[in-house]
């Protein structure tokens, strides 16, 4: 569009502004930071627990100024969930649960933030971890009662 402008006159470009680039994805530690992304964990969490052996799952959205938590409507399974559709628009993140006597972002997970260019987190009642498309596989916060209300994640629980 840009190259289009340059070649029409000045008041057709004002017309047809350059598209705004999208915002750079956020780090996996700041996104965990964030209340609301701490919130959507928590959901996660209480979710997986009700539901017992199978995984809930939901998509972390930039929307323009904060994040918003939108829950899979899918059928989880003990050690998979699957999402059927198409990804919302400005996803930064998946989260799931995870068993509690498998704490540990999985392999699966770090194939599919590869795919999706996203990190996956994998929340369990003790444990964060997180499978980056960069990082790899790492803990985000372990043993420790992260849940809780007001509880967030600081330098000093890493």
């Amino acid at each position: 569009m840009i190259a289009l402008c340059l070649i029409l006159t000045a008041v057709r470009c004002a017309t047809f502004p350059a598209p705004i680039p999208p915002p750079t994805n956020p780090t996996f530690r700041a996104l965990a930071e964030d209340p609301v992304v701490h919130d959507c964990f928590a959901n996660i969490l209480l979710r997986g627990l009700a539901r017992q052996e199978a995984e809930s799952a939901a998509w972390v959205v930039l929307k323009v100024d904060h994040y918003e938590c939108i829950v899979w409507n899918s059928t989880g399974y003990r050690a998979e969930v699957t999402f059927h559709g198409e990804m919302p628009f400005g996803v930064v993140a998946v989260v799931h649960s995870h068993p509690p006597s498998l704490p540990k972002a999985s392999q699966k997970d770090l194939e599919t933030a590869r795919q999706l260019n996203v990190p996956i987190f994998a929340v369990t009642p003790l444990a964060v971890w997180v499978a980056d498309p960069d990082a790899g596989i790492l803990p985000v916060v372990q043993n420790m009662a992260w849940a809780r209300p007001g509880v967030l994640f600081s330098a000093a629980q890493r």
